[in-house]
């Protein structure tokens, strides 16, 4: 899916790695200015990618204006279903050896959220159902904050992660929902935010680098401190 002038000079692309089933296909692309997937029960994963609108078709280059800069993301409509937590949501973003990423959410959020080297996982297990499928902005309510995570990313232009529905009934036909709105909302009442610690680089990549910087032929641009 492509999206044009999401922010002055950006466009930006949401693809999958593989291709997934949609109980309503017609719910993916957007909605009320933000980012809607729909898909049956699975894990779909998607990557999600700004690119420089002024270069070529404006999805040609990534975007990179040479200094440090800043985005977010806020997941949300991460729900539960039913009471039993045999039908729910989750959300896993993904940082590499490059990325500089934060979570937030708030003090009480209902979702579980766990932490690894290089991702981070928000499951609605024990969440209620919560109404935004159909888009929100500006500030959400507590109860739709309990269930939305927002991400903070600099310097990259890239960001992975996957959406899973887990589905243990016998139908396991379910169709849901996540919602990504790119910087307009923010989250109700006391909030927490933590670092996501990205892959660390194996012993020989960090050597590599270590030898190119020493021999000058590492090129990089200039970003503000």
């Amino acid at each position: 899916m492509s999206y044009y002038n999401v922010a002055d000079g950006i466009n930006a692309t949401l693809t999958s790695d593989s291709s997934f089933v949609s109980g309503n296909a017609s719910k993916n692309g957007s909605v009320d200015d933000d980012i809607r997937v729909n898909t049956n029960a699975g894990t779909v994963n998607l990557t999600l990618s700004l690119f420089d609108s002024t270069v070529g078709d404006g999805f040609e280059s990534l975007y990179d204006p040479g200094v440090d800069y800043d985005w977010t993301l806020a997941f949300y409509d991460i729900d539960g279903y039913d009471p039993t937590g045999s039908w729910y949501e989750t959300v896993t973003v993904y940082a590499d050896a490059a990325s500089e990423l934060t979570y937030t959410v708030t003090e009480t959020t209902a979702l579980d959220v766990t932490s690894g080297s290089g991702s981070v996982t928000f499951s609605a297990v024990d969440a209620p159902a919560v109404k935004g499928q159909d888009g929100l902005n500006g500030e959400l309510t507590d109860e739709q904050s309990s269930v939305a995570a927002i991400i903070g990313i600099s310097n990259t232009s890239v960001l992975d992660f996957s959406f899973t529905i887990v589905d243990n009934r016998d139908s396991n036909s379910s169709s849901r929902n996540l919602l990504i709105d790119g910087g307009n909302i923010s989250l109700a009442s006391a909030t927490v935010t933590t670092p996501i610690a990205p892959v660390p680089l194996p012993a020989a990549g960090l050597l590599m680098i270590a030898a190119m910087a020493t021999m000058g032929v590492a090129s990089r641009r200039s970003r503000k401190s």
